[in-house]
């Protein structure tokens, strides 16, 4: 199963710390955290009464780990798919024999990255297909960036 909702900015905009309205970050903590804890709990529901063993890949975020101050909600939001990630693996792993995985995704063009080209859709896909198929049987609880080396600049 393949998680991949999230939204990027609050109904107020981008925020930032000394501004920061929490009222208005539960849209961004209602689909990023809260809709991806649904619909991981539904598929694995599904996945122990079919006695499925499968993978479950949760599309998390570059800023989850490397953070941005104008979008301190989406931030926290994403960090939030990697804590729940690995909750969920230790029990997958235990309890039904399953694999839950992050795929970290950041679109980017600008001049320190130039040469190493941008992220297209596919190359994000490839990575999801990997961790949601029998290649990675033994690639499990990771967060997997597809970055075109973003963390190395």
């Amino acid at each position: 199963m393949f998680s991949n909702a999230g939204i990027m900015r609050s109904s107020q905009g981008n925020q930032m710390i000394l501004d920061f309205d929490v009222k208005a970050s539960d849209r961004i903590f209602a689909i990023n955290a809260r809709g991806m804890t649904g619909c991981v709990k539904h598929a694995a529901i599904a996945m122990v009464k079919g006695g499925v063993k499968g993978s479950i890949v949760c599309t998390g975020s570059l800023l989850a780990t490397t953070g941005r101050e104008h979008f301190i909600d989406y931030v926290m939001s994403k960090h939030a798919v990697i804590g729940f990630g690995s909750v969920c693996q230790q029990r997958a792993g235990r309890a039904w024999d399953s694999r839950v995985d992050e795929c970290e995704e950041f679109f980017a063009r600008n001049s320190i990255l130039k040469g190493c080209g941008v992220l297209k859709a596919g190359d994000v896909a490839n990575a999801v297909l990997f961790l949601a198929s029998q290649d990675s049987q033994f690639v499990t609880g990771q967060n997997i960036a597809v970055d075109v080396g973003t963390k190395l600049v």
